[in-house]
């Protein structure tokens, strides 16, 4: 296999992972906040966004470009642009990709904002046009979702319900099926296996699932919590479950407490009543070694 070869081959089948692995985040990421308020919060989804789709923009770009007779030196130079849209350009000289005036615009607010809106907080000069992504991202859903955006807060502010994750998840979808595909076919016609990836990862879900939200997700950890509470079965893991002595947490907070399944955020104010609760643990060290076997994968039961 020539170098050329094992490049497009194993280094860009990476990428696709990688890519995928940045995407899977900012939608993760949409999908723990709770409302579309807080700048920081949008800024870890559009980051995660807009390099992801980057890169596989790139990896579509590769192997519908690069052949054996072009110079790899100036060629290189070339893949070094953060524009979504030149990028997909030069992806339909190639093959016939179309979106709709959603898709187009999201990349297009996507390459903005890696491009400059993200180092507008270390420029003095903007000091007074900040925001630029948080209305750059509430706009785009004003004008596709027809939702209401305006704030005034803290009484009024754009809640992240379920229409939101889902219809930039649909979007997001329809770009990444769109470049996967195309990434399949150039594969395909260069004897290469770029478009394969590793089965249940972050690249699976996206690409092989086709799956855009975290819905399924909540409904598991809620069927499991179900499930670890009222089955009638037997296995020596509910019963080292069954003999832990439950912290004293307060059950008037089972609401906030489940919260935690499906935000890492939640998890980090419900820490501070843990702390306070082991600080009533006579021996601390014993349980957390108790507990910190549930779930370890190296640890099992003779059911025998």
């Amino acid at each position: 296999m020539r170098p050329s070869q094992y490049w497009q081959n194993f280094e860009l089948g990476k990428e696709l992972e990688i890519a995928c692995g940045f995407i899977y985040d900012g939608l993760r990421n949409l999908h723990e906040m709770e409302t579309l308020h807080y700048e920081t919060e949008i800024f870890s989804v559009l980051y995660n966004l807009s390099v992801g789709f980057e890169r596989i923009l790139k990896v579509s770009v590769v192997l519908l470009e690069y052949h054996k007779e072009t110079n790899f030196s100036d060629y290189e130079k070339s893949l070094i642009t953060h524009n979504h849209l030149d990028l997909l350009r030069r992806i339909k000289k190639h093959k016939d990709i179309s979106f709709g005036s959603v898709h187009n615009d999201f990349l297009d607010l996507l390459g903005k904002f890696y491009k400059s809106y993200r180092y507008d907080r270390y420029c003095l000069g903007t000091v007074t046009e900040l925001s630029k992504e948080k209305r750059a991202i509430l706009g785009w859903l004003n004008k596709y979702l027809n939702i209401n955006i305006e704030e005034n807060p803290p009484l009024q502010i754009v809640r992240n319900d379920m229409r939101i994750k889902k219809f930039v998840g649909k979007v997001s979808g329809k770009i990444l099926a769109s470049l996967y595909s195309i990434i399949d076919e150039a594969a395909t016609a260069k004897n290469l296996y770029t478009y394969e990836v590793r089965y249940f990862s972050k690249a699976y879900k996206l690409l092989l699932g086709k799956e855009y939200n975290f819905e399924p997700e909540d409904i598991l950890w809620k069927e499991l919590i179900v499930f670890l509470k009222n089955t009638q079965q037997h296995s020596k893991w509910l019963e080292y479950i069954q003999s832990i002595d439950p912290l004293e947490f307060d059950a008037g907070l089972i609401s906030e407490y489940l919260q935690c399944f499906s935000s890492e955020v939640k998890k980090i104010e419900i820490v501070e009543e843990l702390e306070s609760l082991y600080d009533d643990v006579d021996k601390k060290g014993d349980r957390l070694q108790q507990v910190s076997i549930l779930g370890d994968p190296n640890v099992f039961f003779d059911e025998e």
